[in-house]
């Protein structure tokens, strides 16, 4: 996405050239007639140059910025239009060209090395994304892309299937390496009041299934949830102060480690693995303090106090942006506020809002015009959004209000419009929405009986809204609704101990 991009692209450019002269070579040895071109101007006998004119040549390149935050006629620019107008899907973050695989992994979308129509073609290094035009039958794939020239030009190219570092699956035209992006197994990890720590899976095949990963000791008062390069990561944090990881697949054998000691009471979690490999985990405390613990790509475990708020730290939520780390933290004075550094930025905490009660839940997103936007659920009932940059001033305002505490509170954005999911102590969840052409409307999807203590959420390529739940008797549940689906609420397991966090992915 940066301005450097170009330098990167034209190593791309050299890789592709290189590639196609090899599978040239190979034909011609085998008495082959073949025609491979490598073009870049704005029309091709299989593709279209469509990205639109007020980013395309002449307007000068990283001149201006798109609509998902990545600079024109960037690689990354004209891969997030291609998903837009040809897939119908939305950007869920803006990264430079390496960074799509491993951010795609962790949001849950399948990154393999089995091409398909509609895929997004990556490399690593050197660093490049391209919309996959067709999948051939020769073991090459044509692929449309921006910027392979070093220019910012349009180009259409036909490489090998292996020349690719692997193949995104956001949502395809076809069925091949991904499907419809996401491959369809739920998961839901859930922290109990036990000291256990459990995984319930099913699609894509599977059975419904719940199993124990790890017992801790200690009540499990937060949890996270990530995946990167096929290891499932699950961290969790305890009454006893500690902070463990859990891992499995890619070859790994399921372990459980202790990465801190925090010497208070861990109330939330948050995590990270940025594309360097590095594995952050943020943990808020009772005690006000806000820690960093990291480990990976070099780096010896280490955990460092990031703030002290002099009141407990009931929620926080984490993003990572432009090499900037950001930590929003609620309070129980509360208070919300924001830690952030890197990137150039030496560390800076300030407060971004006064909620006039409890803060017990926090949850964030960056969108692509870069607006900061914090949700936080208070002990009063109100759920408040606090959002400021891109030229908005801080701003808080209330979303919505409901008539017992909200406990938990989980958010997505989907084309344009934003989510609020929380979780109430008389055992009610709702959704609060707008944007997009909605005006602002709260309503409830579910009545569990009992009082929810923790809040997950997907929105899933097909336009479905999942909402995971764990309550105090005990039981996790799915609400679903959307694309056909009536809004529909069941029980997927019940752990025989409070729930007290949840954390869902789809694979």
């Amino acid at each position: 996405m940066n301005n450097a991009q170009g330098d990167r692209s034209r190593d791309v450019g050299s890789r592709v050239t290189a590639a196609i002269g090899r599978l040239a070579l190979v034909l011609a040895l085998l008495g082959t007639t073949a025609i491979i071109t490598v073009s870049a101007a704005a029309t091709a006998a299989a593709g279209t140059d469509t990205y639109p004119a007020q980013w395309a040549p002449p307007t000068p390149m990283d001149s201006v910025l798109d609509n998902w935050g990545e600079y024109n006629r960037e690689c990354t620019s004209y891969a997030a239009w291609m998903l837009h107008s040809v897939n119908g899907f939305e950007m869920p973050f803006h990264d430079n060209a390496s960074a799509w695989g491993p951010d795609a992994s962790a949001r849950g979308y399948a990154v393999n090395m089995t091409p398909a129509l509609g895929a997004i073609y990556w490399t690593s290094s050197p660093q490049h994304v391209a919309w996959v035009e067709s999948v051939n039958s020769d073991s090459t794939v044509t692929i449309e892309d921006y910027n392979s020239d070093y220019t910012g030009h349009w180009g259409e190219h036909t490489v090998p299937v292996s020349s690719a570092s692997g193949y995104i699956h956001f949502k395809d035209l076809s069925s091949g390496g991904g499907g419809t992006g996401l491959q369809g197994i739920q998961h839901i990890f859930a922290g109990a009041a036990d000291g256990t720590v459990h995984e319930t899976y099913w699609g894509g095949g599977n059975a419904l299934t719940t199993w124990q990963i790890a017992s801790l000791g200690s009540p499990v008062t937060a949890v996270s949830a990530r995946t990167s390069n096929g290891v499932f990561h699950v961290y969790s944090g305890t009454q006893a102060g500690t902070v463990h990881e859990t891992y499995w697949g890619g070859g790994n054998a399921l372990t459980t480690w202790q990465v801190a000691s925090i010497g208070s009471p861990v109330t939330s979690i948050s995590t990270q693995i940025t594309p360097d490999g590095v594995q952050h985990v943020y943990t808020g405390a009772s005690n006000g303090t806000v820690h960093e613990t990291y480990w990976g790509s070099g780096n010896s475990l280490t955990t460092w106090q990031i703030a002290s708020f002099g009141s407990s730290v009931n929620a926080l939520s984490t993003q990572v942006d432009n090499g900037v780390q950001h930590v929003y933290s609620g309070t129980q004075a509360g208070t919300v506020h924001e830690s952030y550094w890197g990137g150039g930025n030496a560390l800076t905490t300030w407060q971004i809002a006064s909620l006039g009660s409890a803060v017990t839940s926090v949850d964030s997103r960056i969108t692509p015009d870069t607006v900061q936007h914090v949700y936080s659920g208070s002990q009063g009932g109100s759920v408040y959004e606090t959002y400021w940059g891109n030229g908005n001033s801080l701003t808080t305002w209330q979303a919505a209000h409901f008539s017992s505490p909200v406990k938990g509170i989980s958010t997505q954005i989907s084309t344009g419009v934003q989510h609020i999911y929380a979780g109430n102590a008389d055992g009610t969840v709702h959704e609060t929405y707008w944007g997009g052409g909605n005006s602002l409307t709260t309503w409830q999807i579910a009545s569990l009986g009992s009082a929810v203590n923790s809040v997950s959420s997907q929105i899933t390529s097909d336009s479905v809204q999942h909402v995971y739940t764990g309550t105090a008797d005990d039981l996790l549940h799915e609400t679903y609704w959307g694309n056909g689906n009536a809004l529909t609420t069941w029980q997927p397991a019940d752990l025989g101990s409070p729930v007290d966090a949840v954390q869902s992915l789809i694979t």
